[in-house]
C-alpha cells in the first residue's frame, strides 16, 4: 500500500515517482503520480495496462510517447491518453533534458505500483 508523498526511485531507468493521490483517497476512481524523468531516462520495455487508461499531463520539459506504434512529442500543458491495452512507452526528449509528466491511471492498478517501479536488485555474486 502506498501513501500520498511516498517516493519510488529507479536510478537505473532514471525515473522518480511521487504519489499525489491514491486510489484510497479517490474511492478507487484513479491514482495520480508525479513522474520525474532524468535527461537519460528510459523505459526498459514497452508495456500495456490491461485494465487501466493512463493519461500523461506534461508539467515540465517534453516527453516522446510511443503508443500502438505511433510517436508523439508532448510539451508543457499537453495531455496524451493511452487507452486500455495500448502498447506504449514514454521517453524523455534527449534535446530537452529532464521532463516531468503527471500520469494518472483510471482505475488504479490492482497489482501494486511498487512492483512496477521498484529499484531492481543486483544479482548475487
Amino acid at each position: 500500500m502506498v501513501d500520498v508523498g511516498d517516493v519510488i526511485e529507479n536510478p537505473v531507468t532514471g525515473e522518480r515517482i511521487t504519489f499525489v493521490r491514491t486510489s484510497e483517497q479517490t474511492g478507487g476512481a484513479l491514482a495520480e503520480l508525479d513522474l520525474e524523468l532524468s535527461p537519460t531516462a528510459f523505459l526498459a520495455a514497452e508495456h500495456i495496462h490491461r485494465s487501466q487508461e493512463e493519461k500523461f499531463q506534461v508539467l515540465e520539459g517534453r516527453i516522446l510517447l510511443r503508443c500502438r506504434g505511433e510517436e508523439s512529442m508532448c510539451g508543457p500543458g499537453e495531455t496524451v491518453v493511452v487507452p486500455r491495452d495500448g502498447l506504449h512507452a514514454n521517453l524523455v526528449d534527449p534535446r530537452r533534458g529532464c521532463s516531468r509528466p503527471s500520469p494518472s491511471s483510471e482505475p488504479p492498478p490492482t497489482d501494486g505500483w511498487a512492483s512496477l517501479f521498484s529499484t531492481p536488485r543486483s544479482s548475487p555474486g
